[in-house]
């Protein structure tokens, strides 16, 4: 599966602004768990792809303390972790699971952050 105009079409309807700051100008696709460079085309579906602003997705490659928060709030995965970790949209203060078919759920906060 590759990012066709379809599904960027779906994320910017699930995701119309940046998770992490609210913007809705020069959002970007960004995989939760690396694709690398040159890498598979199986993570290109919708539990591994968040819409958010070019600075964010950025600082989140540039910078290990960008990175760490990201991975805090499930907006970047480990290898080993799974899809079904929830996003935490800083915007509107909830947790989300992002659904196979594009859509996400609002679920309670994981207990990490008690």
């Amino acid at each position: 599966m590759s990012i066709t105009p379809r599904i960027r079409q779906k994320l910017k309807l699930r995701d119309p602004y940046c998770l992490h700051c609210g913007t809705d100008i020069d959002l970007v696709v960004h995989h939760r768990k690396n694709r690398q460079m040159g890498g598979s085309k199986l993570l290109d579906h919708y539990q591994n792809l968040l819409m958010v602003c070019e600075e964010y997705n950025f600082r989140m490659e540039a910078s290990e303390v960008a990175a760490e928060d990201a991975r805090r709030f499930g907006h970047k995965l480990a290898s080993w972790q799974d899809f079904s970790d929830p996003v935490y949209d800083e915007c509107d203060g909830n947790w989300y699971v992002l659904e196979e078919n594009g859509s996400k759920t609002r679920v309670e906060p994981p207990e990490a952050m008690f």
